[in-house]
């Protein structure tokens, strides 16, 4: 039987978890604190810079999966077709979530988009081609991975151990929209039920591929539409 652990252990668990939430911005950050600062260095130097910045990222979610890995005693799954033909049905629903509540946050609030998309829009005003593309894999990849490692996975782990569905699925959903910021009530609840939705999906076979899948995918297509800004296509 597994040891209960104390109150301390609790605390230093949630220390954690918040050093994880800021591990989590750690790549737009680096995006926006980088193109900023960009200006004053020649341009092989940006490139460096950006190539830097990718492996950098990709060894902190290296680092990440192998924390999950450690505490779980789980690992990332393969797919099957079917598995593929069902995240995408999870796709479908946050879709939908998204427009149907960004509509009622337009006709409500008068808010044509939420305060996480205006700053990721905001954020390729002026910026430099390789940050650009750091920016979009950022968006696409990078997030997704790290997002679900540490509120559907390692969250998970420490506190509840795949235990008190409900509390869990709730707790986290919360997190997962207050770092994505909100506006109003509205904006909150796309969120909440973004994250539900994704958790939803790691929870069909306790499988964090599958909400790792599921928000890439998503985040892809805000990608699409922000590469296409971004050349003026659009």
């Amino acid at each position: 039987m597994k040891k209960e652990k104390t109150l301390s252990e609790n605390l230093f668990d949630l220390i954690k978890i918040f050093g994880l939430v800021i591990i989590a911005s750690l790549p737009m950050t680096t995006v926006l604190i980088a193109s900023t600062a960009s200006k004053s260095f020649p341009s092989y130097i940006n490139w460096i810079i950006a190539f830097m910045i990718i492996a950098f990222i990709s060894l902190i979610i290296r680092l990440l999966l192998n924390y999950y890995k450690n505490i779980s005693g789980m690992s990332l799954h393969p797919f099957s077709k079917k598995d593929i033909l069902k995240d995408i049905l999870y796709l479908v629903a946050l879709r939908v979530i998204v427009r149907v509540l960004s509509l009622a946050n337009s006709i409500i609030f008068h808010n044509s988009s939420s305060s996480n998309d205006k700053t990721l829009f905001d954020m390729i005003n002026n910026i430099s081609l390789e940050y650009f593309i750091v920016f979009i894999l950022s968006l696409a990849v990078f997030a997704p991975f790290m997002e679900e490692l540490i509120f559907r996975g390692i969250f998970t782990s420490l506190f509840f151990q795949n235990k008190y569905k409900t509390l869990t699925i709730v707790i986290s959903s919360i997190g997962f929209a207050l770092i994505h910021g909100f506006d109003n009530i509205i904006s909150f609840s796309m969120y909440f039920l973004m994250g539900l939705t994704l958790y939803l999906a790691y929870q069909r076979r306790w499988n964090l591929a599958d909400s790792i899948l599921v928000h890439a995918l998503n985040n892809s297509i805000g990608a699409v539409v922000l590469t296409l800004t971004y050349f003026n296509i659009v």
